[in-house]
């Protein structure tokens, strides 16, 4: 059985997430954390439960789907590490402190910065 580590940031994503929960409803955000933690104490049974995470690659760097959430966790030996919990319609790069990355993946500057990669414009079509 794994250990589990919750890092300082990863707390600090599910109280933000709660208190924006907890301004419609104090129960629900309670609830939510309460699943959020039943959740990842699974991964002490299972630490592979979780998908790799597709930005990075890396089979020790996985996430488990929880509702829209993301739990980012590391495995190490014997711990699991959740590293994060995210939206997941946030980028991954954004999550991490800066110059501590899990690693850094053929990302542009900009994304290794935590900032999103600006998209190509395409040219707009003149009106006549």
């Amino acid at each position: 059985m794994a250990q589990l580590v919750w890092s300082p940031s990863a707390l600090a994503g599910l109280a933000e997430i709660c208190e924006y929960i907890s301004r419609d409803s104090e129960y629900y955000a309670k609830l939510f954390a309460q699943r959020i933690f039943s959740a990842a104490e699974k991964l002490t049974l299972f630490p592979e439960a979780g998908r790799v995470v597709p930005e990075y690659d890396r089979s020790d760097l996985r996430e488990l789907l929880f509702q829209n959430y993301r739990i980012v966790y590391r495995i190490k030996g014997k711990q699991v590490q959740i590293a994060a919990v995210v939206h997941g319609a946030r980028l991954l790069p954004e999550i991490w402190e800066e110059g501590e990355p899990p690693v850094t993946r053929d990302l542009p500057a900009q994304q290794q910065a935590g900032r999103p990669a600006a998209k190509p414009r395409r040219p707009r079509a003149r009106k006549r």
